[in-house]
């Protein structure tokens, strides 16, 4: 038999127990947070220079031309284009990701244009079952052209930069899959040609899971545009001030806790 008061000490001390096991939780999860997030904000400044130069500084297709191997940026105003040939109109989700790249990435002037005829950056979005006749018409306008692959970019070089880019992205495989092209190919659209990069922290390689404009990613882009990186620099060129502009993009991005 146990009298009231051994009760409620008992209960008391089962109380307080609890008290202090759901501080030391929620402190733990305060702790797990922050490392999450200063992992996710690291960044590895060699490994970022290697990636620009197998990203940036080559190319999938024609990667042994002189275009494919010198720097690929546009040098002007990015007017994009969306054009919606798929069931669903996904229009509205790739216009909000278009808008974020001006806050994203300093040296980018970007626009988006009702007409395809005054734009130098064209996004079809396709239903599977339309993929290659857009490919074929739309972009090559040849029905002999191979098609591959599920989505796509091509990249025209003009005399100076980036002439003209076309992306084609399908819209009704699945969610991820319209993510992952949206991020990935608009983003090789305007110069990242090569899919060499770090698969832990790049969109820029095929075994990638990444869905989003990742914070590495962004200090690529980043440095692309920096006014120091010239379009038509050679490998050797690049080299020269590749470290200091990352250098400063990584304090800029990652110090002023943009991305």
């Amino acid at each position: 038999m146990i009298s009231i008061g051994t009760k409620q000490s008992a209960y008391s001390r089962l109380r307080l127990s609890a008290f202090v096991g759901a501080i030391i939780t929620a402190f733990m999860v305060v702790l797990v947070d922050q490392s999450a997030q200063a992992g996710e904000r690291s960044v590895n400044e060699r490994q970022l220079r290697r990636d620009f130069m197998r990203v940036v500084m080559s190319a999938e297709f024609g990667g042994h031309t002189k275009f494919g191997r010198s720097v690929k940026k546009y040098d002007k105003t990015v007017r994009f284009a969306i054009i919606n040939h798929a069931k669903r109109d996904r229009r509205a989700a790739v216009r909000d990701f278009i808008w974020t790249l001006r806050d994203k990435i300093d040296g980018l002037d970007t626009a988006v244009v009702s007409r395809p005829s005054r734009a130098n950056f064209r996004i079809h979005v396709v239903d599977q079952r339309q993929y290659a006749s857009v490919i074929r018409n739309h972009v090559y306008k040849s029905k002999s052209v191979t098609v591959r692959g599920q989505c796509f970019v091509r990249v025209m070089p003009g005399r100076v930069g980036i002439s003209e880019t076309d992306v084609v992205i399908v819209s009704d495989r699945n969610e991820k899959i319209f993510q992952r092209c949206l991020v990935e190919e608009v983003l090789q659209g305007l110069g990242p040609l090569a899919d060499r990069g770090h698969r832990k922290y790049s969109v820029f390689n095929t075994a990638s899971k990444h869905t989003t404009f990742t914070l590495h990613d962004q200090i690529l882009l980043n440095a692309l545009y920096d006014r120091r990186v010239r379009p038509g620099m050679s490998k050797s060129e690049v080299a020269k001030i590749l470290p200091a502009v990352i250098r400063d993009c990584v304090r800029r991005i990652v110090g002023g806790k943009r991305a």
